[in-house]
């Protein structure tokens, strides 16, 4: 994803507490860094038309923490102006894609749960 001479730069983002540890845990067991895994997000919903129909998660009320990662500085311009042209700002676009993302995962991981227990 990221250009190793392209200059990296801070993205973050306010979730909840368990939320930011749910995602901790699935990169982890997933070998993978947070930075990469929100790098892979960003470039995926700027390159399928940055669809926000199924961003209906508004930012939580409840305690959170902030969950940082470190994106290329071109990546960050581009949803940045990708937020704007959407009318959305790039915590709340942040935010949902997480969110999904852990969802998702957590589908998965139940879904081979239960494959693995029928073999």
């Amino acid at each position: 994803m990221n250009d190793n001479l392209e200059k990296t730069i801070v993205i973050k983002v306010k979730i909840p507490q368990k939320s930011k540890l749910k995602f901790k845990i699935i990169c982890t067991e997933k070998r993978v860094t947070m930075s990469y895994v929100l790098e892979t997000l960003i470039s995926q919903w700027i390159e399928d038309n940055f669809s926000i129909n199924n961003f209906i998660l508004e930012p939580a009320t409840e305690e959170c923490e902030d969950l940082k990662g470190y994106i290329s500085e071109s990546l960050k311009t581009s949803f940045k102006i990708t937020c704007i042209e959407k009318g959305i700002t790039m915590r709340f676009a942040l935010y949902n894609l997480i969110c999904l993302w852990i969802q998702k995962e957590y589908k998965n991981v139940k879904s081979n749960k239960l494959k693995s227990k029928k073999s």
